[in-house]
């Protein structure tokens, strides 16, 4: 087949026809010649070459311009129907390289644009998981404990002296941190975390408890996230401690709150062998804080829940806790369960209560407050569970708690209460209320009479249907 020498408009397939190239053209080549074919005519040495074209005169006189780049070499074999398949072939590869290169083009976008936006909304937790797991730190023995010392220095509990005291808790978790063989590996808050939860199981007899699995050990490839009843659920720092039933013995180090910057949930329930009192420093971001059947005493420090914001459950509950209910628990905005029933606490309930607006169970029977329910308790309209029994409360039930729609349990028994049931209180037991008891019982001490109550007890015992 002839050949030609580019890819312009290809001549139409229903226009093939005779045309030629004059010779005297700067694009002519010898031995040109025209191709032959029915219904088309040129007006021969005559077209128009000068501006890159020559004009073929079609049968119907229309005219058409053809390229003179096509240009047919001496072949017999040439037709114009094989010039139209090159051209129509280099057309069709050229459209697809263009394709091609758009796809290519959208691709390239689309990758930057979505690199951009995670890039923007990478989690906080990620930039603080490589900081904490890449920025190791190579100390000496001496800045190993001046990092500890230091450390410690803002909180009176322990702190920077336990440390240089041979025989303390703390100082047996540092001769542990610093015989840690990767400890050059570890970033500053790395190091202290673990350091925390060395003391933890020092102060405890970590030796004796019933699982202490991957404490305490230095395999790189054992986190301390994966040590038993530790969890670090979105980042390599630790979130919560739940070891309850895991046979503590000792006192509760201040370290633990103090150096576990980002724990949210804290457990040592119903380790009976854990003492000693409540610090001062309990952190800042835990949110719930359970520590119930214990031995720990002493009072509930204000300090402490002053600076507990985030608190949303507190579970003190069966220990051996005094005082008075400090004022600063009035002020979480965001607590909604709040147990220290079965103590020893005294004082009065603050009208203050009034302010816990999110506030859902409230548990404090079986301790020794006294004075008369405040009428803000009828404010709390998420209560649904009310335990007052078994204190040393006096004078009338305050019909504003017939407010409390979402009531479910509310009990009064064991206490020095007189009159008698409000008919706001036996409304909401036709209502909601699925257990409502008081000293209802003939030979009360301090008899009230209630026709709605599901329980009547004698002096908060002894307890019947009515």
């Amino acid at each position: 087949t002839g050949r030609f020498t580019t890819g312009q408009d290809a001549i139409p397939q229903s226009s093939r026809g005779q045309f030629r190239v004059p010779s005297t053209d700067a694009t002519s080549r010898p031995g040109a010649h025209a191709v032959q074919g029915p219904g088309i005519s040129v007006a021969g040495d005559s077209a128009n070459v000068d501006a890159g074209n020559m004009t073929v005169q079609e049968a119907d006189s229309q005219n058409v311009d053809i390229p003179t780049a096509f240009l047919v070499e001496d072949d017999d074999d040439a037709t114009a129907k094989d010039i139209v398949r090159a051209v129509e072939t280099r057309r069709m590869m050229s459209r697809r390289n263009i394709i091609c290169v758009a796809i290519a083009i959208i691709i390239l976008v689309t990758g930057v644009v979505l690199g951009v936006v995670f890039g923007l909304t990478k989690p906080d937790s990620d930039t603080d998981t490589a900081d904490f797991a890449t920025t190791p730190k190579s100390h000496t023995r001496l800045s190993l404990l001046n990092l500890i010392v230091s450390e410690s220095e803002s909180y009176s509990d322990g702190g920077a002296a336990a440390v240089t005291d041979p025989g303390s808790p703390q100082a047996a978790a540092y001769e542990w941190v610093w015989e840690d063989p990767n400890l050059a590996t570890y970033s500053d808050s790395r190091i202290m975390e673990r350091y925390a939860l060395a003391t933890l199981y020092m102060s405890t007899q970590g030796s004796a408890w019933n699982n202490k699995t991957g404490w305490l050990s230095y395999d790189p490839t054992i986190s301390e996230c994966a040590w038993a009843y530790v969890d670090c659920k979105f980042s390599n720092r630790v979130e919560t401690i739940i070891m309850e039933k895991n046979n503590l013995v000792g006192t509760l180090p201040v370290e633990i709150f103090h150096h576990l910057t980002n724990i949210f949930e804290l457990s040592l329930s119903n380790n009976i062998g854990l003492s000693g009192t409540l610090h001062e420093d309990l952190g800042t971001g835990l949110g719930w804080f359970r520590l119930h059947d214990t031995m720990i005493s002493g009072t509930l420090p204000d300090m402490a829940f002053r600076r507990l914001t985030k608190l949303r459950s507190t579970h003190l509950y069966r220990n051996q806790l005094s005082g008075s209910i400090p004022s600063s628990i009035y002020n979480l905005d965001d607590l909604q369960v709040l147990r220290l029933n079965a103590n020893d606490l005294t004082g009065s309930i603050s009208s203050e209560i009034g302010k816990l607006l999110n506030l859902e169970s409230l548990w404090l029977s079986g301790n020794r407050l006294t004075s008369s329910l405040p009428t803000e308790l009828g404010e709390l309209f998420r209560l649904d569970t009310v335990y007052l029994h078994r204190n040393d409360f006096d004078g009338a039930i305050p019909t504003e708690l017939g407010r409390l729609k979402k009531l479910k349990d509310i009990t009064f028994e064991g206490n020095a209460f007189t009159g008698s049931m409000p008919a706001e209180m036996c409304d909401l037991r036709v209502i909601n209320v699925n257990r409502l008891v008081t000293d209802c019982r003939a030979a009360s001490t301090h008899y009230m009479s209630c026709d709605c109550c599901t329980s009547c007890c004698r002096d908060g015992k002894r307890c019947v249907d009515p």
